[in-house]
This record gives structure tokens, sequence and C-alpha cells, in this order.
């Protein structure tokens, strides 16, 4: 008797437990909240580890995002305090673009004042945060390019 009491309790206990049990989602929200989304060379990537957006003196704007592979894309914008387009890239002109495959130094690509070029187009922005596209060319030591398209991004400050 104690043997099939023991059984029922049991099953019962499996029972809570498997109609208790939920699907998780499988949408991954990064770090930092936001988001980052781009081609590079074509082949598309997003920030799965972390989409930070730092907003400092005189309108200078940062963003980057990563995932847990060492990939990580950013931007630095120099006086981007409303919507606009921004260019990077020109002797003249310190907004710059970086992309990184991997840890290795020969993976990091850059676009700014001396290689490359693009632009990131401010959509909307806010004491908060901003939100808008983006796209570059850029150049690791090797004089290798990757090309940065479609770019989309949304992040809070």
């Amino acid at each position: 008797m104690k043997t099939v009491k023991f059984f029922w309790i049991i099953l019962l206990f499996f029972g809570v437990m498997l109609v208790s049990c939920e699907k998780k989602s499988d949408t991954v929200n990064p770090v930092g909240g936001g988001s980052v989304s781009l081609k590079v060379n074509g082949e598309s990537w997003s920030a799965t580890l972390a989409v930070q957006a730092v907003k400092g003196a005189q309108g200078l704007v940062t963003l980057t995002g990563s995932d847990a592979n060492a990939k990580q894309v950013s931007f630095t914008l120099m006086n981007a305090q409303a919507v606009g387009t921004y260019t990077i890239g020109g002797l003249t002109n310190p907004n710059q673009g970086r992309w990184t495959q991997s840890t290795s130094a020969s993976e990091t690509f850059l676009a700014s004042m001396v290689l490359g070029s693009g632009e990131v187009k401010i959509t909307e922005y806010s004491d908060s945060g901003f939100k808008g596209t983006f796209q570059f060319e850029a150049y690791n030591t090797d004089q290798v390019k990757v090309n940065i398209t479609d770019g989309q991004f949304e992040a809070s400050f």
C-alpha cells in the first residue's frame, strides 16, 4: 500500500512539473536593450549579447552592438544632437564606424578620417535614446575592405 501511495505521489509531482513548464522564447534580448542589425558583405548579422549607446558632451554619440562570438559594430558621431544624416569619413570629419570580426587585430575594420566612408541617418532622437539606419565601408590594417549595409539601430542612452 505504501508503494502504491508513493507511486501516486511521484506521478502527481511529475504531472504538476510537466504542466507548469513553459516554452522559453527563442528571442534573445541583448543587455542594454535596444537592437542593432546589419549585413556584412551581404551576410546578415544582429547584436545578440549587448547593445549600448552613450551620449556625451557637445553631441558626442556612440553606439556599440556585439554578439557572443566577438563580432561587434560601433559608430561614433560628433555633434549629433538631432535627427539628420551624419557622414563617416573624410579628412576633416571625426565621425567613424568600426566592424570587428573576431579578437584578432587584423579582423578590425575602420571607416574614419583616413580610409573608408559611409553615413548614419538618425530618424528619431530624444534625451533618452535614438533610432536610425547606417552603412559604411571600412578597412583593416592589410587594406582589406568590408561593406556594412542595411544597418538599423535603436538604443537608449
